[in-house]
């Protein structure tokens, strides 16, 4: 590419000085730089699922009645996902699940890993983690009232 070409497209001109600053990330080091470029998962979350799942990852209860799912299944940081593992993220992000597409064509796969850390991150403390599983055990151990009744 010449410089005549550059002076012609502005866009081309911006493109390549972004990518000489290394301002455009590709995911490969900076210049001068051995370490990787880390993908800053904030950014991946505002950029491709806050819309459904909300800026706090506890859900969007408009998109999930337009897409008339339960509001719960948009929820992130609590519900369903809390109990899903950083792995098990990774394979939703990456292939999508019911209503939800999948990221694999449109993001890599350090960013997906980096967003799903991101999303375990955001869980409740384990102490405030309510599963239905440990409920259930809960009323399991109680005993029951023995109702005695005399012939």
């Amino acid at each position: 590419m010449n410089k005549e070409n550059l002076r012609k497209s502005p866009v081309l001109a911006l493109a390549a000085a972004l990518f000489s600053c290394g301002l455009l990330w590709a995911g490969e080091a900076a210049p001068g730089s051995s370490a990787p470029v880390q993908p800053d998962a904030k950014k991946l979350y505002k950029a491709n699922c806050a819309l459904c799942h909300g800026a706090q990852a506890q859900g969007n209860n408009a998109m999930a009645k337009m897409y008339k799912v339960a509001p719960a299944i948009m929820n992130l940081s609590g519900g369903d996902a809390v109990g899903k593992t950083e792995a098990e993220l990774i394979k939703i992000i990456t292939d999508g699940k019911g209503k939800m597409i999948p990221y694999k064509k449109k993001l890599a796969k350090d960013q997906i890993e980096a967003l799903a850390h991101h999303l375990v991150t955001l869980r409740p403390p384990k102490a405030e983690v309510k599963t239905e599983a440990k409920t259930e055990a809960k009323a399991e151990t109680k005993p029951e009232a023995k109702s005695e009744t005399k012939p």
